[in-house]
C-alpha cells in the first residue's frame, strides 16, 4: 500500500508578511495551528514541515517531525523536494501532499481528494473552490482537470471551461516531484509569479477535487486579523 506523506512548507522571511509562521492566532503559532489541523483528520498518513527556520523547527517538533532546508528555493514544491530526497525513503508509488502552510479552516478533502486524484493516473493532484476574491489565484478546469492559472480578476471562459478559485495544495508521485523542481523557470512562470505554470508547461496533468469552500488564508498582512477574528469566532471567545 503506497505510503501518503503530507509535507508542509514553512518559510520564515516571506516577502509580504513578516514571520508568517510563528504569527499568534488564538495564542498559536499559525504554522502549529495547520499542523494540527491536519492531525485532528486522523487519516491514514505521516505529516511533517519543512523549513527554513531552527524557530520553526523547534515550535513544531512537539508535534510532527520537522525537516530543516538550507538549500536556496524558490517556492514550496522546491522546498518539498528537497526534504522529501534528503529526509525521506519513499518509493515511486508514494504520494507526497505539499500542502500550504498559511491556510486554515479547511477539510481532509484538501488531502484525500488531490491523493485520489493521483491514484487515478494524474501526474498532479491539487483543489479549488468556488471562486474567491479579485487577485486570488485562479484556475481553469475542462472536466475536471486545470489546464491554466492565472491571477487576472476577470475572464470570460469558452464552452466547457470553468473558473475557481485554486486552493495551495499539491500531491504527486515523488517522481514527479523531482521532475517538477529541477525544471528550469518557464518565462509564463516568471511572469505570473505561479510555480503551477512551470508544471503545466511541462505537460503535466492536474486533477482537481472541489472543495466547498477556500480555505482562509494569510497572503498579505491585512490577512492576519481576518484569520484571528475567524478563530475567536469559532472558539468564542475574542480575538488574541
Amino acid at each position: 500500500m503506497a505510503r501518503v506523506v503530507v509535507v508542509i512548507p514553512a518559510r520564515l522571511d516571506s516577502e509580504r508578511v513578516h514571520e508568517k509562521p510563528l504569527i499568534e492566532i488564538d495564542g498559536t503559532p499559525l504554522i502549529c495551528h495547520v499542523v494540527q489541523q491536519v492531525l485532528d483528520f486522523k487519516l491514514d498518513i505521516e505529516v511533517a514541515v519543512a523549513t527554513d527556520s531552527l524557530d520553526v523547527a523547534l515550535i513544531v517538533t512537539p508535534l510532527v517531525k520537522a525537516f530543516c532546508v538550507d538549500t536556496p528555493c524558490l517556492n514550496g514544491t522546491e522546498r518539498v523536494a528537497v526534504a522529501v530526497q534528503d529526509y525521506l525513503q519513499l518509493d515511486d508509488e508514494d504520494v507526497v501532499v505539499n500542502l500550504q502552510g498559511d491556510q486554515l479552516f479547511f477539510p481532509p478533502e484538501i488531502i484525500t481528494g488531490p491523493v485520489d486524484r493521483v491514484l487515478a493516473g494524474y501526474d498532479v493532484g491539487t483543489a479549488v473552490a468556488p471562486v474567491g476574491p479579485a487577485g486570488s489565484v485562479k484556475a481553469v478546469l475542462q472536466y475536471g482537470e486545470c489546464v491554466g492559472f492565472y491571477r487576472e480578476a476577470a475572464w470570460s471562459p469558452r464552452m466547457h471551461l470553468t473558473v475557481a478559485h485554486h486552493v495551495g495544495v499539491y500531491a504527486f508521485h515523488p517522481p514527479t516531484l523531482r521532475r517538477w523542481a529541477k525544471a528550469t523557470v518557464t518565462p509564463c512562470e516568471e511572469v505570473l509569479h505561479l510555480e503551477q505554470v512551470r508544471a503545466l508547461e511541462m505537460g503535466m496533468t492536474f486533477g482537481a477535487t472541489w472543495l466547498n469552500e477556500a480555505p482562509q488564508t494569510i497572503d498579505v498582512p491585512e490577512d492576519v486579523e481576518v484569520m484571528r477574528e475567524r478563530m475567536a469566532w469559532r472558539s468564542g471567545g475574542i480575538p488574541t
